[in-house]
């Protein structure tokens, strides 16, 4: 029950956080997955258990190299999950073709920088936050 309620958490902040960053870029509320209107998007909740599942393996190296790390393995996966819901849904749901550094137009050199730091927030604040939250409301 713990881990699909952090699923569900993680899948709606990873919403929340594609949407709030879509709505101040475009200059209006615009909701950020293709599961409209739901306030949730699989892809963050995999990516956060992901990085859960990796993080052990990074823990004796330094910060940098873990955002680094992160960053690239988050980037493939978004490599991936754009030629899967691409081929899945018949639509391409997101384009970085235009940015520099681009990979097919799935991801990009940026994106990488940002899923590190993303996933340092996530792995050291967000997930320690959450995870006893979630343990809490689960106590008998």
């Amino acid at each position: 029950m713990e881990t699909l309620l952090l699923f569900v958490l993680y899948g709606v902040l990873g919403w929340g956080i594609d949407s709030g960053y879509r709505s101040i870029t475009s200059g209006f509320f615009t909701m950020g997955n293709a599961l409209k209107p739901i306030p949730f998007s699989p892809v963050y909740a995999f990516g956060a258990f992901l990085i859960l599942g990796i993080a052990p393996l990074f823990a004796e190296y330094g910060m940098l190299a873990q955002a680094l790390a992160f960053g690239l393995l988050l980037a493939g996966f978004e490599w991936a999950s754009g030629h899967l819901s691409t081929f899945l849904f018949k639509k391409r749901l997101w384009s970085y073709g235009n940015e520099q550094g681009w990979l097919a137009g799935y991801t990009d050199l940026y994106h990488v920088g940002v899923w590190g730091m993303l996933a340092m927030v996530f792995i050291y604040l967000i997930h320690p936050w959450s995870a006893e939250v979630v343990r809490l409301l689960l106590l008998p």
